[in-house]
């Protein structure tokens, strides 16, 4: 064993180890043997051991012992300087430059994430350290046991400190971002709040300057009014008789005509907006910024003013700038109104009610384009056959054969005016009909039916009354 351990690679060395120890433990408990049956002979011969037989059984015993611990040291020896030793010192070095590594970065510039991604790498290669310390142990010699174990609790006392580093650092953080938003949010109130008194005094100033120029106008006025006097009597009753319309004062008081409210529909902002203009003049002609912009704000609905932040504007001006960006794109516009129109279902026979609503609705799409200035959106051809399509068949074959007819003098460039004017021509008689459909057609009574030809009667004579009219198209309805 002696001469061959220097040969031997580590599993070898084991195995012969572990050989010589069970052939060691076999000697040592034979020589027990041996010493307990010699002692029981002498007991039965009453007599004791000589010493030369207790000296040889304990020096067999004990070279036995100092073979086994000469051939345990050369073993540990190769075992811990060729192979354990080198692996147990990496495995703490390992972690060692770990802990340097994280050591050398500033907590401060790492995002959490990292730096716990770092500890616990640092983690496992200190959990593998000890664990092939542990594998080692029993190989080691006393003296570098010690130091390994000095350099392993110095790195799981290292690792230790950054952890609790780590946690101080995420709690000032925390902290610190606690502190940050609660100030967020008190200077956001703040600003809130100031806002707020800032939009409260504006509006008072804008009271302050109605009232203020109602008070400017009702002196004008009794001013004015005091002057006619005046005028009237010197002038004498001819003059008087003369002005008597510009003195004549209404009998019924009227009341005042309100600004009309915008309520966020694309479709109507254009033509909202040149109702609300002409009116605030007539009833402003002063022309006050600050009074246009307060009524302006007045008459939009209150959940647009806040979405579109319009009380933070200056002027009406640029109130209209925000509400045209939003609600006053023409082409969306255009594109909505033809939409909208194009989405009706087809109207059967006999539903006199939806013709004279598809004929409103074109009606009111002719007059939105119109203020868009983009009536050709709705004449052409395409829309123009949708809207001949959704006509019951009766008249769409009176349009047709009123088309056909040339001294109409329907022109393709002309086709859909020709087309409403002939529709609107029949909204009337359409009018007559439905209402001559609720007389027939009443809501069901209970009792006994008896049966009665005065309803068809009276549907027969007027249907006769309305083929007299000119250009009745509903000659041939059934």
């Amino acid at each position: 064993m002696l001469r061959v351990a220097p040969s031997m690679v580590e599993s070898e060395l084991k195995v012969q180890w572990q050989a010589f120890s069970n052939e060691a433990e076999k000697l040592l408990a034979a020589n027990s043997n041996y010493e307990e049956g010699l002692l029981a002979e002498a007991e039965e011969d009453s007599t004791k051991l000589s010493e030369q037989q207790t000296g040889d059984i304990e020096k067999v015993s004990k070279d036995c012992m100092t073979k086994l611990s000469e051939v345990g040291d050369l073993v540990k020896c190769h075992l811990w300087s060729r192979y354990g030793e080198r692996r147990v010192l990496f495995a703490i070095g390992e972690a060692e430059r770990a802990k340097e590594e994280t050591e050398g970065v500033p907590l401060g510039q790492l995002d959490h994430d990292c730096h716990e991604r770092q500890l616990h790498h640092l983690q496992e290669l200190a959990t593998g350290a000890e664990k092939e310390l542990s594998a080692w142990r029993d190989w080691a010699p006393v003296a570098a046991i010690e130091d390994v174990e000095r350099r392993l609790h110095r790195l799981m006392s290292s690792k230790n400190k950054l952890r609790r580093d780590r946690d101080a650092e995420i709690g000032k953080a925390r902290k610190a971002t606690e502190e940050e938003d609660r100030a967020r949010r008190t200077t956001a109130e703040r600003e809130r709040q100031r806002a707020e008194e800032e939009e409260r005094a504006r509006r008072a100033q804008l009271i302050l300057a109605q009232q203020a120029e109602i008070e400017a106008r009702a002196e004008l006025v009794k001013a004015q009014r005091k002057a006619l006097e005046k005028t009237q009597t010197t002038e004498g009753a001819g003059a008087q008789g003369g002005d008597a319309a510009t003195r004549a004062i209404p009998k019924v008081r009227l009341k005042p005509t309100s600004l009309p409210t915008f309520s966020g529909s694309m479709r109507e902002y254009y033509r909202w907006r040149k109702d609300w203009e002409s009116l605030q003049g007539q009833g402003d002609p002063s022309g006050s910024p600050e009074v246009k912009k307060f009524q302006l704000l007045e008459s939009v609905e209150e959940t647009i003013v806040k979405d579109l932040r319009l009380a933070s504007h200056n002027t009406a001006k640029d109130v209209f700038r925000v509400l045209e960006n939003r609600f006053g794109n023409k082409n969306a516009i255009t594109i909505l109104i033809v939409a909208e129109l194009q989405k009706i279902s087809p109207v059967k026979e006999h539903q006199f009610r939806k013709v004279i609503d598809l004929i409103r609705i074109t009606e009111k799409a002719l007059a939105d384009l119109k203020d868009l200035d983009n009536e050709a959106a709705i004449k052409n051809p395409l829309v123009t056959g949708a809207i001949e399509n959704k006509l019951p068949l009766t008249l769409k074959k009176e349009w047709l054969t009123f088309k056909e007819d040339p001294k109409n003098g329907v022109q393709p460039e002309s086709y859909f005016d020709a087309l409403l004017d002939f529709l609107q021509k029949q909204e009337s008689i359409l009018e007559q009909l439905e209402q001559m459909e609720i007389t027939e057609f009443p809501e069901k009574k209970t009792g006994k039916k008896f049966a009665s030809n005065k309803s068809s009667r009276t549907r027969q004579q007027l249907r006769a009354a309305l083929k007299q009219v000119p250009g009745s198209s509903w000659k041939k309805m059934e």
